[in-house]
């Protein structure tokens, strides 16, 4: 069983109206709390309303698909696999030597 926002209780016994939420055994979850719910108990008992039934989603009508006439099923087409082309050989990377440090210039 679970509470939800409400206090509601789900997944109570049919025809049974009071239930005892112990809310402290239960876990808080997303969206709704898990609870343990019990007939009539000792303690104050708070007669829960029905949770408001979770309106179902209309299902979308299926529009009347003109017919179409079928197309004709065309033999699937072997691509021709091109031929690989090959790759050229990336040359190796030339080395870019270090500017030559400037000397420090003197006075004129």
């Amino acid at each position: 069983p679970a509470i939800d926002g409400r206090n509601y209780c789900f997944g109570r016994a049919k025809d049974s109206t009071n239930y005892n939420c112990d809310l402290s055994s239960g876990m808080e979850g997303p969206g709704r709390r898990f609870c343990a719910c019990f007939p009539v108990g000792d303690s104050d008992v708070v007669p829960l309303p029905d949770p408001e039934p979770a309106v179902p989603e209309p299902e979308p009508t299926p529009k009347p698909t003109p017919e179409k006439t079928p197309e004709p099923t065309l033999e699937p087409t072997v691509e021709p696999t091109p031929k690989p082309t090959p790759e050229k050989p990336m040359p190796p990377p030339v080395p870019v030597p270090p500017p030559p440090p400037t000397p420090a210039q003197g006075p004129p």
